[in-house]
């Protein structure tokens, strides 16, 4: 299971783990075709690419918790069947055992006989 959260980390968080050259070269060229369109306004109090990055990191995080809440369901749900599984053996055992005729004088079977001597 573990190689499963590695697994949505590395799928959905890849590109907050690292900030590579090219994509600070994409960052420029944004930000210099926005300053020649006059982006943002001056008096912004919030400036549209921060709220696409906001915005965007809340999407991603919410797929990352999504993903995660599935792997605890179906933990959850394993649990649940190992506990139903051991419920079930130890019924069966128990049953079993009541089946079986009782061995007077028995070490074995008979925890008030005493031991035999060989």
């Amino acid at each position: 299971m573990n190689t499963r959260i590695s697994q949505i980390e590395t799928t959905v968080l890849a590109q907050y783990q690292s900030y590579r050259p090219t994509d600070k070269r994409v960052d420029e060229k944004r930000g210099q075709k926005d300053g020649k369109a006059n982006l943002p306004a001056a008096d912004a109090e919030i400036y549209p690419f921060h709220r696409a990055i906001v915005t965007e990191a809340q999407a991603v995080l919410r797929r990352y918790n999504d993903l995660l809440e599935s792997v605890i369901k179906e933990l959850d749900r394993q649990i649940t069947s190992l506990w139903d599984d051991l419920d079930g053996r130890y019924q069966s055992a128990r049953r079993d055992r009541q089946r079986l005729p009782e061995r007077r004088g028995d070490p074995g079977t008979d925890p008030g006989a005493p031991l035999r001597q060989t």
